[in-house]
């Protein structure tokens, strides 16, 4: 739905100057995909003055092959520009946020979703970060809190989400990260492969030894995105064609 709401706002604004804020670029090589690709490819080409940002370097790649007319560039999700909310709080066993999807976009089975929790030594919570109950605008900064306190109160998470992982980053909790079925997580790591705390496992028979090697890292600091990227949009939006 997110790029069907794009779609008509490109189409609705022909004349304005339109940013598309960080996203990511997937198709599935179905007919469908092949259907919305070309949609996309057609109605963003019409407009003459529009700036997509993707958040991975393999979304860039796909913009730059399907958008002749935009102006492109790379960016992490805006997700990031939040303050770190850091917690010292730990718990004796430790226990792991299992973060797993369970739609049509987890590379993973509904047994080896359910196999994780099993492989671990520790007590584990089920949780999503998707919550399908409309969300009123004076309401949002409570409820992603609650969210984000959800993930403090934990020692270690497990997730397949994007966001799963960003928001572990942003409490400077230990993590291990699962691939999605598309390019989401693989080439998103692009921007996290320099934090210690957060590891990817090929496999899920990797979680534990992972884990481990995390929560060696006593270290939890993580970059200044602001600085190093979203700061540095304004001029960018004037001089596109940055690489990741």
């Amino acid at each position: 739905w997110s790029e069907s709401i794009r779609r008509l706002l490109i189409q609705t604004f022909k004349k304005n100057k339109i940013v598309s804020l960080p996203q990511t670029i997937y198709f599935s090589n179905t007919e469908k995909g092949k259907y919305e690709r070309e949609n996309t490819r057609r109605i963003y080409n019409a407009h003459s003055n529009l700036t997509i940002i993707t958040r991975d370097p393999k979304s860039e790649e796909i913009a730059k092959e399907l958008l002749t007319k935009a102006r492109i560039f790379c960016m992490p999700d805006f997700v990031l520009s939040m303050k770190p909310k850091k917690s010292l709080h730990k718990n004796n066993p430790p226990e792991a946020l299992i973060v797993l999807r369970q739609d049509n976009e987890s590379f993973l089975s509904a047994e080896q979703r359910k196999a994780v929790s099993d492989l671990l030594p520790y007590k584990c919570i089920y949780f999503d970060t998707v919550n399908d109950t409309p969300i009123k605008e004076q309401e949002r900064i409570s409820v992603l809190e609650k969210c984000l306190d959800v993930f403090r109160s934990t020692d270690v998470v497990v997730t397949d989400r994007f966001h799963g992982v960003i928001f572990s980053i942003i409490c400077c909790k230990s993590c291990v990260a699962l691939r999605s079925i598309d390019h989401k997580l693989i080439s998103g790591w692009h921007w996290f492969k320099d934090i210690p705390f957060v590891k990817f496992a090929n496999d899920i028979s990797e979680i534990k030894h992972l884990i481990e090697e995390s929560f060696s890292i006593e270290k939890r600091e993580i970059p200044d995105f602001n600085k190093h990227y979203f700061n540095k949009i304004p001029e960018i939006i004037n001089w596109a064609g940055k690489n990741c």
